[in-house]
C-alpha cells in the first residue's frame, strides 16, 4: 500500500509505503518507509534531490487520524476550503529513535495563498531532515485514498476504522 502527496505544481513528491502490520509494545501499527523527491535550487540551477527512509513503525491509528481529519477538510464545500482549517501536526512514528509528522500551516517562506502548505519532518537514528511544499485538495485526495487503503489492513490486524484496538467480541 502507498500513500502519495505531491506539491501542487508537481515538482516534489512524498510517499509512505505501508509494508505491513506489525504490534510494538501492544500498539498497532506498520512497518514502513518514505520517500522525498523534490528539486533544490542553488540561485542558479535547480538540481535532482531524493531520500529514501526505510524501517520506520508507524503507529496505525494515528495513521487513521490524518486520513479522518483530510476526509473532514476535503469533504467541505469548496467555497470554506480554507487551509487554515487544516492546521495542525499529525505525528506518525512511534518507535525510540524515530520521527515522523506532518504539519499543515503557514511559513513564512512560501507566500500565502489558498493552497495548504505542509512540512514534513523526519529522522530515523541520526539521520534527519525537513521538507515542505504546498499542495492542493486534489494532491490530498489523492493521499487520503492511499491512507484510507490502510483501514483495510489495520481492521486485519486488528484495529478498528476509528483506529481504536479491538477485542475479540468487537471483530
Amino acid at each position: 500500500m502507498q500513500a502519495t502527496l505531491t506539491s501542487s505544481d508537481g515538482e516534489w513528491e512524498f510517499v509512505l509505503a505501508l509494508l505491513h502490520p506489525e504490534t510494538y509494545a501492544t500498539e498497532p501499527g506498520l512497518q514502513s518507509s518514505l520517500h522525498v523527491r523534490g528539486q533544490q535550487w542553488d540561485g542558479d540551477h535547480y538540481f535532482p534531490l531524493e531520500v529514501s527512509v526505510q524501517g520506520l513503525w508507524l503507529r496505525a491509528p494515528q495513521l487513521l487520524r490524518l486520513r479522518d481529519r483530510l476526509t473532514g477538510w476535503l469533504d467541505l464545500p469548496i467555497a470554506n476550503l480554507d487551509p487554515a482549517k487544516l492546521d495542525g501536526e499529525h505525528i506518525l512514528s512511534g518507535l525510540p529513535g524515530q520521527m515522523l509528522s506532518l504539519r499543515f500551516g503557514n511559513r513564512p517562506e512560501i507566500p500565502s495563498s489558498l493552497k495548504p502548505v505542509v512540512t514534513v519532518n523526519f529522522a530515523a537514528g541520526s539521520l534527519s531532515g525537513e521538507f515542505h511544499f504546498a499542495t492542493d485538495q486534489s494532491c490530498l485526495s489523492g493521499f487520503r485514498s492511499g491512507l484510507g487503503d490502510l483501514a483495510e489492513a489495520t481492521i486485519q490486524h486488528g484495529v478498528a476504522p476509528d483506529g481504536r484496538p479491538q477485542t475479540a467480541a468487537r471483530r
